[in-house]
């Protein structure tokens, strides 16, 4: 009988398990729109890239490749270094670092189960993470510093803060005889069944 031989399918441009590759020669645009679901947009180390990040579709992945320091997104003063719109349900943000915009990273309503896992947010004008309604997102092991407002804050339902490092985020400073009125986590009206857990906070003007 005959053999039928089944070439296995090529891999994806940019590197295995990656859908696009950015690096010196190969820059993202300015800004970027993610709108390609389900796409992995991969970032080589070492490198600081001038843009910022809209996620506008669901299961996008953002994540670093190659050996180290982890890739910088500055926002050069834009709104957010990364943001994860209303349609980036299931957004991926992993081994990256962003700084120079207002928020470091932020989701929009109802942008559910997002993970930012080992993400640094420093040198923000705002937050360092901001985390609006939605459901069942995490930030797992992230270092966020010295952002002028709060560290992380959030609402929504079933929100995860588990093994970050939360420092030197302190309000530009306050009227006179007020006290700075931010915080390392500061969980917003409408928190339900979060889960806060083994993370580190220090030198925040409120100190939790």
């Amino acid at each position: 009988g005959a053999f039928i031989i089944i070439s296995p399918p090529p891999p994806p441009p940019g590197g295995t398990g990656c859908n696009s590759t950015y690096d010196n020669v190969n820059k993202p645009p300015k800004p970027f729109y993610m709108r390609s679901s389900g796409s992995t947009y991969c970032f080589t180390r070492g490198i600081t890239y001038l843009t910022n990040i809209l996620i506008d579709a669901p299961n996008i992945t953002v994540k670093a490749v190659g050996t180290g320091n982890k890739p910088i997104i500055d926002g050069q003063g834009a709104n957010e270094a990364i943001y994860v719109s209303t349609r980036g349900d299931g957004a991926q943000v992993l081994n990256m670092a962003v700084t120079n915009s207002d928020q470091g990273l932020s989701t929009g309503n109802d942008a559910d189960n997002v993970l930012f896992d080992n993400v640094d947010s420093y040198g923000n004008s705002l937050d360092g993470i901001e985390l609006s309604a939605s459901l069942n997102n995490t930030v797992i092991n992230c270092n966020v510093r010295n952002n002028i407002r709060n560290g992380i804050v959030f609402t929504g339902t079933g929100t995860q803060i588990i093994n970050c490092i939360i420092k030197d985020n302190t309000r530009y400073p306050p009227p006179a005889g007020q006290e700075g009125l931010h915080h390392g986590i500061y969980a917003s009206d409408g928190c339900v069944n979060p889960i806060i857990e083994g993370n580190t906070i220090q030198f925040t003007s409120n100190n939790g």
